[in-house]
């Protein structure tokens, strides 16, 4: 974009940018969210009994709902105690 042309102005020009995030689908959201768990935690002996906080964005990913449900009930089986927390503002 050219500039040249615009008044001068304390104020630095501004321009328009488009980003485009790659957007991956997963087709079975159930062992894709157990296996990025097994990762997380390798050893489910050693999160028994202890209460674990799940944070959750209100908002920008898709199918967020169905994730929490799965960790939750994963987490339950590893012996844990999930806490589901809010994530919001700044």
């Amino acid at each position: 974009m050219d500039t040249s042309r615009l008044p001068k102005s304390p104020i630095p020009p501004v321009i328009a940018v488009r980003q485009h995030f790659e957007r991956p689908r997963v087709n079975d959201l159930a062992a894709a969210t157990s296996a990025a768990l097994a990762r997380v935690i390798p050893d489910a002996s050693r999160v028994r009994g202890q209460v674990i906080g799940l944070t959750a964005p209100s908002r920008g990913i898709r199918d967020i709902g169905p994730v929490l449900h799965h960790l939750v009930q994963q987490l339950r089986a590893y012996g844990a105690v999930p806490r589901v927390l809010t994530a919001m503002g700044t």
